[in-house]
């Protein structure tokens, strides 16, 4: 992740991958996969001007890749969920390529929220997501620094 320039450390010398990760953080390491389109920022959206992540989720908004709480609530700096990550991933995904594959579902499907449920099991399907021993994946839990550049690195080498 760090030799793509899609993922920064924390500092010079670490990377902190046990903590948590931002809504927004992942839209941006999204928006650098795509080459960083130019996109100009307005205030037609809830994306506050002048935000170092401005170009990123107005990008991600236009291309139905981040999606809000509801029209008015953004959350940009809560924690990113499991759940979270593989949807804006999916979605990320059906811009570049066929997202139609399926699997066995894990034991905990019943806990993944409805509308992750095609994404979850098309990053399962593909081994972008991979559960713990029991196949569970603990789809709200907060996902860490070091889960992403992993689930980034899995759908890189199958992108």
């Amino acid at each position: 992740m760090l030799s793509r320039k899609l993922m920064n450390g924390t500092s010079d010398t670490k990377f902190s991958p046990d903590l948590p990760i931002s809504r927004i953080m992942f839209v941006a390491v999204l928006y650098r996969m795509a080459g960083s389109p130019g996109t100009i920022p307005s205030d037609s959206t809830n994306v506050p001007l002048g935000t170092w992540y401005a170009r990123a989720a107005k990008w991600a908004l236009e291309n139905h890749i981040l999606l809000g709480y509801s029209p008015s609530v953004f959350g940009p700096d809560d924690p990113i969920t499991r759940e979270q990550l593989v949807a804006f991933l999916y979605r990320y995904a059906k811009i570049n390529g066929d997202t139609t594959l399926t699997t066995s579902p894990p034991p905990d499907l019943g806990s993944v929220s409805s509308w992750a449920r095609p994404a979850v099991n098309w990053a399962l399907a593909k081994g972008i997501l991979n559960g713990a021993a029991d196949g569970s994946i603990h789809p709200s839990a907060t996902a860490s620094r070091a889960e992403v550049a992993a689930i980034l690195s899995r759908y890189l080498a199958h992108a």
